[in-house]
């Protein structure tokens, strides 16, 4: 398989994550550039650190998802646990397709979206450290979730409404 291929056949979620920290990498050295003109080396030393963290956890993200050394796990979304103070989500339970595993991650930037119902994709990377407790498996890393399947909402609701309006 080519190379072009191989990044064809990288799902779309994870394309997004290794673009990200790829242009993070490159405003990065762009920046450290500048600084460098600009101010002298000693003032574009945090951008150079910048710029080799990103191209060196991104790279390494890049060939683990290029040479797919990652887990996908699909199930359907049994929970969200919500902070008590101001709501925001706290853990998401995912409840594997066979049936007999809950899964608990923790939230990401795409996780407001999900809801209780939405079938799932999650992509885990096979060395993140999972571990059970109190029969519940823990996730600490995973790449992403993406939802391939949104619950409907209940709409019967807003047809009596219409229906209701319409007899009037």
């Amino acid at each position: 398989m080519s190379f072009k291929e191989a990044v064809k056949n990288i799902p779309d979620c994870l394309k997004e994550i290794c673009g990200r920290r790829i242009i993070i990498c490159l405003f990065s050295f762009l920046a450290a550039v500048v600084a460098w003109i600009v101010a002298g080396f000693y003032v574009s030393i945090p951008f150079w650190a910048l710029f080799l963290f990103f191209a060196i956890s991104g790279g390494g993200m890049f060939y683990k998802i290029l040479t797919g050394n990652y887990m996908i796990i699909e199930g359907v979304c049994n929970n969200i646990e919500l902070t008590s103070v101001k709501g925001k989500i706290k853990a998401i339970y995912i409840s594997s397709k066979t049936g007999d595993k809950i899964l608990r991650f923790l939230p990401k930037d795409n996780s407001k979206a999900l809801n209780i119902g939405d079938k799932v994709k999650a992509y885990i990377p096979v060395e993140s450290m999972v571990y059970e407790k109190d029969g519940v498996t823990n996730i600490s890393e995973y790449y992403c979730i993406e939802i391939t399947e949104k619950k409907l909402k209940n709409t019967a609701f807003s047809r009596s409404e219409s229906t209701r309006n319409t007899d009037i």
